[in-house]
């Protein structure tokens, strides 16, 4: 057991230094980028965990329509500018990279963590079918402001609120409830952390994404880089326990 575990750390860490130094060996664009930091831990994740692999798909999907709606109010406040190979952007503004980006990070997140944490030992699904309702709920109200009342949808500092309400307040209340759950949280959360920020390091050096507004909390230095206090907070630090938190409750057993 020791040693199969020794050998998954063990390719996860070759594919990211492998990540690294591909993307900027051939200066990739983000989408072959993106496929080197989380297509092939998701081919990997997939190959040890086959019989997961459509519950993780059916969250990842249901979390990307989620997060689309989040992205399109953070780019529209300025809080990053993605960039992209194609000739078209989704309502204007948000490229298809960030599909991909979102869907294969919140594979990975669920996987690493049924890999290592979790084991996959699951009596029943639990509450996904009201997950998927209150996203529809969300996309409806999208769409209604989208098309009578866009003004509502510029939020100053949307960067800072969408993550405190979203991604900080679940934490914080499944951690507090659900106590058993922090250590197997904080686990996963060290390995998405070093792959968040390794590709955060390549991405600002190789221009895939900027962050060009001006609501931002702060600033801080990162490798020689400028990010956002909200970006290594919010997204960084913090992002895969939110999407463990929304995981947990509504579709595992939050044991």
């Amino acid at each position: 057991m020791m040693r199969r575990r020794f050998s998954n750390y063990l390719f996860l860490a070759l594919s990211l230094v492998l990540a690294v130094c591909v993307s900027f060996g051939l200066h990739l664009p983000l989408l072959f980028s993106l496929v080197l930091f989380y297509g092939v831990p998701a081919l990997f994740f997939s190959y040890r965990n086959p019989h997961l692999i459509s519950r993780a798909v059916e969250f990842s999907l249901i979390s990307t329509v989620f997060f689309f709606l989040i992205d399109y109010i953070a780019v529209r406040d300025g809080a990053w500018f993605v960039s992209t190979i194609f000739p078209f952007r989704f309502l204007s503004i948000l490229p298809i990279e960030d599909f991909v980006w979102l869907f294969l990070g919140v594979y990975c997140m669920v996987m690493f963590y049924e890999l290592f944490d979790d084991k996959g030992y699951h009596k029943k699904r639990s509450l996904v079918k009201y997950l998927l309702f209150i996203v529809a709920l969300f996309v409806l109200l999208f769409l209604i402001l989208f098309f009578y009342f866009p003004t509502s949808l510029h939020i100053p500092f949307a960067y800072y609120w969408i993550g405190v309400v979203f991604g900080v307040l679940p934490i914080v209340v499944i951690l507090w409830k659900y106590r058993p759950l922090r250590t197997k949280f904080f686990r996963t959360a060290i390995y998405i952390f070093v792959v968040h920020i390794a590709f955060e390091y390549t991405a600002l050096k190789l221009g895939y994404w900027s962050f060009p507004g001006k609501n931002y909390i702060g600033w801080l230095n990162v490798g020689g880089v400028q990010v956002p206090v909200e970006e290594f907070l919010i997204w960084i630090t913090l992002g895969s326990m939110t999407i463990l938190s929304y995981y947990e409750f509504y579709d595992d057993d939050r044991r």
